[in-house]
């Protein structure tokens, strides 16, 4: 019998499942000790295991690669045609009003979560695929609602308002299944940005290597990443290109890309972009004004020299309360889901985000209202940050607020005058000829980007064809 041959007899007879995935590809279920293990059939994982069966069950005889092809190929087949239909996710999964997270650990546990509470099972109700760099998350332990406050003795934050918008940020990231605002760091060198980042990560989806990605989102290596990791995080980003802008905001509301499996390949595996993002940087990195409501805007203060810590000293710590402060979290996310309906606040964006905070605030200590305030406040000090980083939307807004005080309301004219109009108080006649400055044919579609910013500030535009013009016309409540 053919090498191939025996190999795939050994390897169909040790699958326990196979499973044609919602992602486009073929799982094996495979047994590895005391449990389980979720392999995707196309990866080096599963080489290696072919290999390491068959040498075992073959008298030490060795697969080769058209061998390995060859099984591989047949037990796709296999798994195509006759394999379970299943969802696979990543990290946490949300079924049914219910929250799943994969612990990973050794006892493959994972934390189920629901509007009675929550508990670890030894067996999971839904497959989880897992990745190499995934980290172990600790078994949460509730001692005290607020226990999740001692987060901000390892976060660098100016205020409370600021911890209990990333306390936000890291329940909506509990929530698979709803649009989750992108949380943005900023800050001097210096204020421990790239610390915080890790530590909010801790929560969410630890990696081994505590590695953060690289310094440009990139349409290549974005769905790689999001194909292995629930949360993203990028580290000392000094700005977003257009691209990049547009592929957050997939990210953040939702969506789906595919990618060829091989580069000679047609076929292709289908990811899952509703992901949960960090970014970082010295610079305002949240210009693109079609992110800023999509995103939770941190400032790090400067750190006291008198108070910085060594990095292992403050792990030290931290993971003495961590267990606690997760505890308190996803005791809130609980509360969340039983609460699911009751918030009906006319929130600008992101609704179900707001409203799911919200539910959860019943034992975060938070007054009636509290989250009504901050979460506005925190967006309005993004419109504002993206309104002076761009000359345009600067100008527009500081001409039509002195209209205004003339009571004048209204301006009328062409795409030619309204620049003509607005250049008159730039800093710099050099302004008017950069990048961040449009072009006569640029102007209306630089005002269809920047809409929400100025509908924030009581500015609305429109225009009309008249007398043979195409008019603009601008107006503040």
């Amino acid at each position: 019998m053919a090498k191939a041959t025996k190999a795939k007899l050994a390897a169909v007879n040790n699958i326990v499942n196979l499973y044609n995935a919602s992602d486009g590809r073929i799982y094996a279920e495979i047994k590895f000790g005391k449990h389980n293990e979720l392999i995707a059939t196309d990866s080096e994982v599963f080489k290696y295991w072919l290999i390491y069966l068959f040498e075992h069950t073959s008298q030490g005889q060795m697969l080769s690669k058209a061998d390995i092809n060859t099984v591989i190929s047949s037990v796709n087949s296999l798994g195509y045609f006759k394999g379970k239909k299943v969802n696979v996710y990543l990290r946490i999964a949300e079924v049914e009003d219910k929250i799943y997270v994969d612990l990973c650990n050794d006892k493959r546990q994972v934390l189920e979560i629901d509007k009675s509470g929550f508990r670890v099972l030894s067996e999971s109700p839904v497959l989880f695929k897992r990745t190499e760099d995934m980290e172990e998350l600790p078994i949460p332990k509730l001692n005290k609602n607020l226990d999740y406050l001692k987060l901000g003795d390892y976060l660098n934050v100016k205020t409370l308002d600021d911890l209990n918008m990333i306390v936000s940020f890291i329940l909506a990231s509990f929530r698979p299944n709803i649009p989750k605002p992108i949380l943005n760091l900023t800050g001097e060198a210096g204020t421990g940005k790239s610390m915080n980042t890790r530590l909010i990560r801790s929560f969410i989806d630890p990696a081994k290597q505590k590695d953060l990605l690289k310094k440009e989102i990139d349409s290549n290596e974005l769905p790689v990443a999001a194909n292995g990791q629930y949360l993203l995080a990028f580290d000392n980003l000094s700005g977003i290109s257009k691209e990049g802008s547009d592929l957050l905001c997939v990210v953040s509301t939702g969506g789906a890309m595919t990618k060829k499996k091989l580069y000679t390949d047609t076929d292709e595996i289908i990811i899952d972009m509703k992901k949960t993002v960090i970014l970082n940087g010295i610079d305002d990195i949240s210009k693109r004004q079609d992110l800023v409501s999509r995103t939770v805007f941190i400032e790090t203060p400067k750190l006291n020299p008198s108070k910085k810590k060594p990095e292992s000293e403050i792990w030290k710590d931290f993971n003495k309360d961590f267990p606690y402060i997760l505890g308190s979290l996803v005791n809130a996310v609980s509360v969340g889901l039983k609460n699911k309906g009751t918030d009906n606040t006319p929130y600008a964006r992101m609704q179900d985000y707001g409203r799911y905070i919200a539910e959860c605030s019943e034992v975060l200590g938070w007054k009636t209202g509290y989250w009504q305030k901050i979460y506005p406040e925190n967006q309005g000090q993004g419109i504002e940050q993206s309104i002076n980083s761009d000359p345009f939307a600067f100008s527009l807004v500081d001409m039509m607020e002195r209209l205004k005080q003339d009571e004048i309301f209204t301006w009328t004219g062409i795409a030619s005058e309204l620049l003509e109009a607005l250049s008159k108080d730039l800093p710099s006649e050099e302004t008017a000829y950069n990048k961040a400055w449009p072009k006569y044919n640029q102007v209306k579609s630089r005002l269809r980007r920047i809409a929400p910013l100025l509908s924030n500030r009581g500015i609305n535009w429109e225009d009309i064809r008249s007398n043979g013009k195409n008019l603009i016309i601008v107006t503040i409540d």
